[in-house]
């Protein structure tokens, strides 16, 4: 979500003193109380002392702080930050450093990027501002270093990109750019979008056998969209034997098997200990039930039991702290005093970390709040929730989504004007109850839009609009390697991920639920749809 839609939501705050603030630790939920704090009414010197106790400041803290600071440096600071294009011609030499960006510059022709050159003094601007006014040809890009390109082609964005990148690139150039850690990310936006064939084409003639395991991925990718299956297959096992997580060896496997239909792949990957969309797919076909989970936990006898309050953020925040500082072995022990009905949530969080993550939790805590849905609401919601929060109901995101289903500020506001449990305050929203409540308001209009599970996820995560337009452009047809080409090829790399592992989660609850429901037909039914119906208006 962008941070200057949060700032021009209808703000709700209960009264946040700045005694508080000064004795709480410094983590994120502080800077959630500080952000709160400088929407009240507030004298200059209490929103400097407050802002100075913030961690990892972001542009919206420091600009909602400019707001109420009377220092003319900050003030100065956030306005050439919030500097509209056309006052770069007017304003002075300072602000415009403050305000040019290689994304700000596309806005510019050549000849008015070149008059910016001689106006800024960091030399890392005049590069890129001189690069942006060139030619921009493999000859010119060459004398710049590997970063300084990459930075150009990724910050100056999907247009400025497919204007004057999609070129095919000798090999030589290619690997040049390999030699930066900043190649991840082109390969991953250039494989994604399809009119970039140009610089797909040119992706192929890389051999650097140094890149990220994501990369050999995408560019694994690549290779099939251009039915080159052999060169596929190399990369594929580049990312399986160079990575550590189960889920990136569990897909790379699993694409073998698609690649070359050799179902001793698929046996591979049903030996995974991970749950996730290949493992349930290939248990399923070869009729194997997954085993490695729990869903509730049985009362401890222990005395020692803690009865915090886990609505508190900063209570989860000291749980979480002890959890990070406990040897996985003690966490065993550990977990008995969270055996409460409320601490549930808790309890499983150390279990799967206790377990190395070989045990899955699929817990439904909060089934007072959910016992009205349908069999397959409580399933969708509580894929969203186990994914969203880990049911931990005082979560806070970097961007203030807030607790079980990670919800917006901007959104809760205006949810709440058709909501019969009007909340005071943002806090209300760690309440289990009310989050939820507003949750599957959001989700009603979402559930009238979309009918896959799969989709819905991406459109909690990205926005409906994005999931329209990813759909139109192509995505999710009958065609051979469908959906899962759509599926690992999207170009939002959060919803990516995402969207596949709250399906597993779905599929999970709808077994635990008691409705047997096939994955495989999930997918064939992605695919056989094409999307005619609302899911793609």
């Amino acid at each position: 979500m962008k941070l200057w839609i949060l700032l021009l939501s209808t703000l709700l705050s209960a009264q946040i003193t700045l005694e508080q603030i000064n004795q709480k630790p410094t983590s994120r939920a502080k800077n959630f109380l500080i952000w709160q704090f400088l929407q009240q009414d507030i004298t200059p010197k209490e929103a400097d002392e407050a802002f100075e106790q913030i961690q990892n400041v972001d542009m919206n803290l420091f600009l909602t702080y400019a707001r109420k600071t009377d220092s003319a440096d900050i003030k100065y600071v956030a306005r050439c930050m919030t500097l509209k294009t056309s006052e770069f011609f007017k304003t002075d030499n300072n602000c415009l450093q403050i305000a040019i960006s290689p994304a700000k510059a596309t806005y510019f022709t050549k000849e008015q990027r070149r008059s910016f050159i001689d106006r800024v003094f960091v030399k890392s601007t005049k590069q890129y501002l001189e690069m942006m006014s060139s030619d921009m040809s493999e000859e010119t890009l060459l004398q710049y270093t590997p970063t300084q390109i990459l930075r150009v082609m990724i910050d100056g964005g999907k247009n400025f990109r497919e204007k004057n990148f999609n070129r095919i690139y000798s090999k030589k150039f290619m690997n040049y750019l390999a030699k930066s850690w900043k190649i991840s990310r082109l390969i991953d936006l250039a494989v994604t979008n399809d009119d970039m064939d140009k610089l797909q084409e040119s992706l192929m003639l890389i051999d650097d056998r140094n890149l990220s395991t994501s990369s050999n991925f995408m560019l694994a990718m690549n290779f099939i969209k251009h039915n080159r299956k052999k060169d596929a297959i190399t990369y594929l096992d580049l990312s399986y034997n160079n990575d550590s997580k189960a889920i990136e060896k569990d897909k790379a496997l699993f694409w073998k098997y698609l690649l070359t239909n050799d179902k001793k792949y698929l046996k591979q990957v049903s030996l995974s200990m991970d749950i996730n969309v290949y493992t349930l797919y290939a248990k399923e076909v070869l009729h194997i039930e997954v085993q490695n989970y729990f869903t509730e936990q049985q009362p401890s006898l222990t005395s020692n039991m803690d009865e915090r309050n886990i609505t508190d953020p900063f209570v989860w925040l000291d749980i979480r702290n002890t959890i990070k500082s406990t040897p996985r072995k003690a966490l065993f022990k550990l977990a008995d005093n969270y055996s409460q009905k409320h601490l549930l949530p808790i309890k499983a969080f150390m279990l799967e970390r206790a377990y190395s993550y070989q045990m899955h939790s699929f817990i439904m805590p909060y089934k007072q709040a959910t016992k009205s849905m349908s069999t397959d609401e409580q399933a969708f919601i509580y894929a969203l929730m186990r994914q969203e929060s880990h049911f931990i109901p005082s979560a806070i995101s970097s961007s203030y989504a807030l607790g079980l289903m990670q919800l917006m500020p901007f959104l809760v506001d205006s949810l709440k004007k058709s909501m019969p449990n009007k909340i005071t305050c943002y806090s209300d929203m760690f309440e289990p109850k009310t989050n939820i409540s507003y949750a599957t308001k959001h989700l009603e209009w979402l559930n009238k839009q979309l009918d896959s599970p799969l989709l819905r996820a991406y459109a909690y995560n990205a926005g409906l609009g994005f999931v329209k337009k990813y759909i139109r452009s192509g995505k999710f047809t009958d065609k051979k390697y469908e959906p899962f080409l759509s599926m690992d090829t999207m170009s939002n790399i959060e919803s990516r991920e995402y969207g596949k592992q709250v399906l597993s989660n779905y599929v999970m609850y709808k077994k635990i639920l008691g409705e047997n429901i096939s994955i495989v037909h999930l997918f064939d039914k992605l695919k056989a749809e094409k999307h005619s119906s609302h899911s793609a208006k």
